[in-house]
């Protein structure tokens, strides 16, 4: 069934405007520790205060890459960044297109796509769990216990996952406090099981860093977080846009398309890494 709770109004973003929702949405996470610079050709973010975050520290192109551009691309990286003294080169574009990035994978870079969902009509999901809370991330033993559910067992890179972690929580702690948005746990009794993100900007909400404790797979924890995340939201009236993005093969794309969503867009990205961050 469609829920009415806090109908979706149309967005101010025209789909005729041509406006990549992916790209454009996940600026909504730099609102508080990143700066976006706007140049004639691309766009590019910097987070001064964490130099190695990736997606702290990135290029956004207005056209998708190009064999002849290659070199053009990597010179406008280093123009902005030290790529050698960080590490990496992280670059993104502003369309669906995937390009010929043949030229950039030969030099190393590892390409991602991934595919942007859009809300169009929110739908109760089957199979929620009725045992779970869902509500805004508030105290100091609640954020604590988010970073043990974002934990990864197998964490691929030298950089000290402890202090990636804490330096994620805080930029959470600081969006939220700010007002652009708030970080939501799905609760069996006090235990945190499940946590996602909803940063907003121009009333376009995007979701970010959907996690559910690996000991609670298959019980309906994460569409009861998306849902009641999402509701919470609705019923604040802070959004008239909800957008996702997910791997073409992540398994909790079809539970958001259960609750409502709909690829509307691919997103692409590539990043190259030196020795200095790869876990041999």
């Amino acid at each position: 069934m469609v829920d009415r709770i806090g109908s979706i109004k149309k967005s101010r973003m025209s789909t005729k405007e041509k406006v990549h929702l992916g790209t454009e949405s996940s600026l909504n996470f730099h609102q508080v520790d990143g700066e976006v610079f706007e140049r004639t050709h691309y766009r590019f973010v910097k987070t001064k205060n964490r130099p190695h975050f990736f997606w702290g520290n990135y290029m956004i192109f207005n056209e998708p890459p190009s064999v002849d551009g290659f070199q053009n691309w990597i010179d406008h990286y280093n123009l902005e960044f030290n790529s050698q003294e960080q590490g990496f080169i992280t670059i993104t574009w502003s369309c669906s297109d995937l390009g010929n990035p043949q030229k950039f994978l030969d030099f190393g870079f590892e390409i991602e796509t991934q595919e942007v969902l859009r809300l169009k009509n929110i739908t109760k999901p089957d199979k929620l769990n009725k045992h779970v809370e869902v509500r805004v991330i508030e105290s100091d033993f609640d954020w604590n216990q988010v970073k043990k559910t974002q934990w990864i067992k197998n964490w691929p890179l030298k950089q000290d996952q402890e202090h990636f972690l804490e330096n994620k929580i805080h930029t959470y702690k600081r969006l939220q406090d700010q007002g652009f948005g708030y970080r939501y746990g799905a609760f069996l009794g006090e235990k945190l099981v499940g946590d996602l993100g909803i940063y907003i900007k121009n009333r376009i909400a995007r979701f970010n860093n959907v996690f559910t404790h690996c000991d609670f797979y298959n019980q309906g924890i994460c569409r009861s977080l998306v849902y009641g995340s999402l509701k919470d939201i609705l019923a604040k009236n802070l959004a008239d846009e909800f957008i996702m993005q997910a791997t073409e093969s992540e398994y909790a794309k079809n539970i958001y398309k259960k609750i409502g969503f709909e690829v509307c867009e691919q997103s692409h990205d590539m990043t190259w890494m030196s020795d200095k961050w790869k876990e041999k």
